[in-house]
């Protein structure tokens, strides 16, 4: 019966190249969020400019005029804020997928590991049932000689 030696540690290596799957799928999807966050914000601050604009046309008076003001710098604010998540999540992202590449090689050597070992099992085996077909004949051909 074949046992492959290392599998406790090739399994602890699907168990670690699963876990950074699942890191990476959390970050991309918090990369997403952030970027729906983003496009939201940009479409906000583009109507609150169209609005200030055409008041601005039809005259508006200094307490309006600061208002929009104040509200569009808050809004880009923000927005430069939420950009510096989104580099800091692409940076996440980036990360995760080449810790999860260099998982998935540790994973595929033992993967590799395993069925040499197996060939060399089936191998030796084979060796074995051979070397004691060839038993069984030279056996056979003594009693046949001894018989004679």
């Amino acid at each position: 019966m074949f046992q492959f030696r290392l599998r406790s540690v090739q399994n602890y290596r699907r168990h670690i190249f699963k876990n950074a799957q699942a890191l990476l799928a959390e970050v991309l999807r918090e990369y997403q969020t952030l970027s729906r966050q983003r496009d939201k914000l940009k479409e906000e601050l583009d109507h609150l400019e169209t609005v200030w604009n055409e008041k601005r046309a039809c005259g508006i008076s200094s307490l309006e005029h600061g208002y929009y003001s104040d509200c569009l710098q808050a809004l880009r604010e923000k927005l430069l804020v939420l950009e510096g998540q989104i580099s800091k999540t692409a940076n996440q992202v980036n990360e995760a997928r080449e810790a999860l590449l260099i998982r998935k090689k540790e994973a595929q050597v033992l993967d590799s590991m395993e069925q040499e070992a197996k060939q060399d099992y089936r191998s030796s085996m084979s060796k074995k049932e051979q070397k004691l077909l060839d038993e069984l004949i030279v056996i056979g051909n003594c009693h046949r000689n001894l018989d004679n």
